[in-house]
Protein backbone atom coordinates (compact mmCIF):
# COMPACT_ATOMS: atom_id res chain seq x y z
CA UNK A 1 0.00 0.00 0.00
CA UNK A 2 1.24 3.47 -0.75
CA UNK A 3 2.00 5.94 2.02
CA UNK A 4 -0.18 8.97 2.53
CA UNK A 5 -1.02 11.55 5.17
CA UNK A 6 -3.54 9.91 7.48
CA UNK A 7 -6.53 12.06 8.39
CA UNK A 8 -9.44 10.52 10.23
CA UNK A 9 -12.87 11.72 9.09
CA UNK A 10 -15.25 13.15 11.70
CA UNK A 11 -17.74 10.41 10.88
CA UNK A 12 -16.10 7.36 9.24
CA UNK A 13 -19.52 5.68 8.92
CA UNK A 14 -20.42 8.18 6.18
CA UNK A 15 -18.34 6.08 3.79
CA UNK A 16 -20.25 2.85 4.50
CA UNK A 17 -22.78 1.61 1.99
CA UNK A 18 -25.88 0.78 4.03
CA UNK A 19 -28.68 1.30 1.48
CA UNK A 20 -29.34 0.32 -2.15
CA UNK A 21 -26.09 -1.65 -2.45
CA UNK A 22 -25.32 -2.95 -5.93
CA UNK A 23 -22.30 -5.11 -6.59
CA UNK A 24 -21.07 -4.20 -10.07
CA UNK A 25 -17.89 -6.23 -10.29
CA UNK A 26 -16.34 -8.98 -8.19
CA UNK A 27 -13.98 -11.90 -8.42
CA UNK A 28 -14.14 -15.20 -6.58
CA UNK A 29 -12.88 -13.59 -3.37
CA UNK A 30 -13.49 -9.83 -3.23
CA UNK A 31 -15.97 -7.18 -4.22
CA UNK A 32 -14.12 -5.05 -6.74
CA UNK A 33 -16.64 -2.29 -7.44
CA UNK A 34 -19.92 -1.51 -5.76
CA UNK A 35 -22.27 1.42 -5.39
CA UNK A 36 -24.98 2.41 -2.94
CA UNK A 37 -25.94 5.03 -0.40
CA UNK A 38 -24.78 5.87 3.09
CA UNK A 39 -27.02 6.49 6.11
CA UNK A 40 -27.56 10.10 4.94
CA UNK A 41 -28.64 8.88 1.47
CA UNK A 42 -25.45 10.21 -0.16
CA UNK A 43 -24.24 8.26 -3.18
CA UNK A 44 -21.17 6.08 -2.53
CA UNK A 45 -18.80 4.39 -4.98
CA UNK A 46 -16.41 1.84 -3.49
CA UNK A 47 -13.56 0.29 -5.49
CA UNK A 48 -10.83 -2.08 -4.37
CA UNK A 49 -7.28 -0.75 -4.26
CA UNK A 50 -5.30 -3.83 -3.31
CA UNK A 51 -4.83 -6.70 -0.92
CA UNK A 52 -1.61 -7.52 0.87
CA UNK A 53 0.09 -10.59 2.31
CA UNK A 54 -1.10 -9.71 5.84
CA UNK A 55 -4.79 -10.33 5.05
CA UNK A 56 -5.51 -6.62 4.63
CA UNK A 57 -7.76 -5.35 1.84
CA UNK A 58 -7.93 -1.66 0.92
CA UNK A 59 -10.74 0.22 -0.81
CA UNK A 60 -11.33 3.73 -2.05
CA UNK A 61 -14.75 4.83 -0.90
CA UNK A 62 -16.06 8.11 -2.21
CA UNK A 63 -19.09 10.28 -1.67
CA UNK A 64 -20.32 11.60 -5.01
CA UNK A 65 -23.15 13.84 -6.17
CA UNK A 66 -26.36 12.24 -7.45
CA UNK A 67 -25.59 13.54 -10.94
CA UNK A 68 -22.15 11.93 -10.90
CA UNK A 69 -23.59 8.57 -9.86
CA UNK A 70 -26.32 8.80 -12.49
CA UNK A 71 -23.72 9.53 -15.17
CA UNK A 72 -21.38 6.77 -13.98
CA UNK A 73 -24.12 4.16 -13.72
CA UNK A 74 -25.50 5.42 -17.02
CA UNK A 75 -22.46 3.69 -18.54
CA UNK A 76 -20.55 6.63 -19.93
CA UNK A 77 -18.89 8.59 -17.11
CA UNK A 78 -15.37 7.33 -16.23
CA UNK A 79 -14.58 6.15 -12.71
CA UNK A 80 -11.52 8.42 -12.75
CA UNK A 81 -13.76 11.46 -13.28
CA UNK A 82 -16.00 10.28 -10.43
CA UNK A 83 -12.95 10.29 -8.18
CA UNK A 84 -11.94 13.77 -9.35
CA UNK A 85 -15.47 15.06 -8.73
CA UNK A 86 -15.97 13.30 -5.38
CA UNK A 87 -16.95 15.40 -2.39
CA UNK A 88 -14.70 13.22 -0.23
CA UNK A 89 -12.52 10.16 -0.78
CA UNK A 90 -11.31 7.83 1.90
CA UNK A 91 -9.23 4.71 2.15
CA UNK A 92 -10.93 1.93 4.06
CA UNK A 93 -8.66 -0.75 5.47
CA UNK A 94 -10.24 -4.13 6.14
CA UNK A 95 -8.79 -7.23 7.77
CA UNK A 96 -9.84 -10.70 6.67
CA UNK A 97 -11.14 -12.49 9.76
CA UNK A 98 -12.88 -15.87 9.42
CA UNK A 99 -13.34 -15.24 5.68
CA UNK A 100 -15.08 -11.90 6.32
CA UNK A 101 -13.86 -8.35 5.86
CA UNK A 102 -13.73 -6.46 9.14
CA UNK A 103 -13.21 -2.70 8.96
CA UNK A 104 -10.01 -1.63 10.75
CA UNK A 105 -9.35 1.94 9.71
CA UNK A 106 -10.73 4.84 7.66
CA UNK A 107 -8.60 7.76 6.45
CA UNK A 108 -9.46 10.71 4.25
CA UNK A 109 -7.27 11.29 1.22
CA UNK A 110 -7.14 14.09 -1.32
CA UNK A 111 -7.40 13.03 -4.95
CA UNK A 112 -4.11 14.79 -5.68
CA UNK A 113 -2.33 12.57 -3.13
CA UNK A 114 -3.27 9.31 -4.84
CA UNK A 115 -0.36 7.93 -6.89
CA UNK A 116 -1.18 7.63 -10.60
CA UNK A 117 -0.51 3.89 -10.50
CA UNK A 118 -3.47 3.52 -8.10
CA UNK A 119 -5.93 5.46 -10.23
CA UNK A 120 -8.34 3.77 -12.63
CA UNK A 121 -7.71 4.00 -16.35
CA UNK A 122 -9.22 7.02 -18.07
CA UNK A 123 -11.66 4.85 -20.03
CA UNK A 124 -12.86 2.71 -17.08
CA UNK A 125 -16.65 3.05 -17.14
CA UNK A 126 -19.61 0.82 -16.35
CA UNK A 127 -19.65 0.06 -20.09
CA UNK A 128 -16.67 -2.21 -19.44
CA UNK A 129 -18.56 -4.33 -16.88
CA UNK A 130 -20.01 -7.35 -18.72
CA UNK A 131 -22.95 -7.98 -16.34
CA UNK A 132 -24.27 -4.45 -16.89
CA UNK A 133 -24.11 -4.78 -20.66
CA UNK A 134 -26.05 -8.06 -20.84
CA UNK A 135 -29.38 -6.34 -20.13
Amino acid sequence: MFTYKKRTPNNPALFDIVRDEQLLLHDEIYDILKIGRNSNFNEIIQVIIEEDDNDNVYYFSMIVRDETMFSFYGLFYPLLDCMKDANMICIQEYKIVDDKLVLQNVDLIDFEDIPKTYLPKEDATCKLIPALNEK
